[in-house]
């Protein structure tokens, strides 16, 4: 089995982010969670068209022995966007047409989908339903607040110079508290979709009030007070970060 590991939605990241030092985080990754070895890494924009001719290069390239491709990935990673840019590279339907139907609502693709001879040697390419993540917040959102998740154009940094005591809020599904730190300030910056809001404020009963006040309505998502109601009780997790300089973010933490 060759493995191919496709990186999509390359065109909204940071200009910062250049292509190697992504490709080098994909590797590093990856072996971390147990592939010892791909065929290769291949960065690109199913939306855009950015490296979808070098990926496809390769896969004909591999697939002179005739094997066939099944394209696997999280839930809403784009794998039915990039298929239909495949097909249309080599003149087949697009989702206009009848290809695989892309949409920011989780679970679009039910079940396996066969494309049969979607490329030049004939292999088929299969569409498989997106990989449940347990800790993603996407199966618990609706298709509108979706749209407001997925970033739509490259991703800007909001950066805040938090004390501690204090709180950025990030749209009504997260907020992260600044407990303590041996310096009385550290900067924390955001990095989301631009439809999602983010708000600096002071930890406790101002946080509280702030969101009952404004969730799912000015922070969003939720959409709607009711939709904020109805999601649930909120978790708390407390996460030590060390940093090593001022010049430069040296942790990250990831909300699914």
């Amino acid at each position: 089995v060759d493995v191919l590991l496709v990186a999509n939605k390359v065109d909204l990241m940071p200009v910062q982010c250049t292509r190697t030092r992504l490709t080098s985080f994909v590797r590093r990754r990856s072996k971390a969670f147990g592939l010892s070895r791909c065929s290769g890494v291949h960065l690109v924009s199913a939306k855009a068209g950015m490296g979808v001719n070098i990926l496809a290069t390769q896969l004909e390239q591999l697939l002179d022995r005739g094997k066939e491709v099944y394209v696997v990935g999280a839930q809403n990673a784009g794998k039915s966007s990039l298929i239909n840019r495949l097909s249309q590279r080599y003149g087949g339907p697009g989702e206009e047409d009848g290809g695989p139907i892309a949409s920011p609502l989780p679970g679009t693709t039910l079940g396996m989908v066969k494309l049969p001879s979607l490329l030049p040697n004939g292999s088929d390419v299969y569409d498989t339903p997106g990989l449940l993540q347990p800790f993603q917040l996407s199966s618990r959102l609706t298709g509108e607040e979706m749209k407001l998740v997925l970033p739509s154009r490259r991703m800007t940094p909001r950066t805040y110079r938090a004390e501690i005591g204090s709180t950025i809020h990030i749209g009504g599904l997260a907020r992260i508290d600044v407990i303590d730190s041996p310096q009385r300030t550290v900067y924390l910056t955001v990095w989301a979709s631009n439809k999602v809001n983010t708000h600096y404020s002071r930890t406790g009963k101002d946080a509280d009030t702030f969101l009952e006040k404004h969730g799912g309505s000015k922070m969003t998502p939720p959409i709607g007070e009711l939709r904020m109601k109805n999601f649930g009780k909120w978790g708390n997790r407390t996460i030590n970060v060390y940093g090593e300089e001022w010049q430069a973010s040296t942790r990250d933490i990831s909300i699914a």
